[in-house]
């Protein structure tokens, strides 16, 4: 297993989360950005 960690939770970063989530064997497991509201998840990926 791939643990994967974000930062940045803008147009690109949506993207690649959606991107890594799809692959076997990786694992979003955190995510950090400026803005609360996105870091948090409330802009859902």
């Amino acid at each position: 297993m791939i643990n994967i960690g974000l930062i940045g939770c803008g147009l690109m970063g949506a993207l690649h989360a959606r991107t890594l989530h799809k692959l076997p064997g990786v694992s979003v497991k955190a995510v950090h950005n400026r803005s609360r509201e996105r870091g948090n998840g409330r802009n859902r990926i």
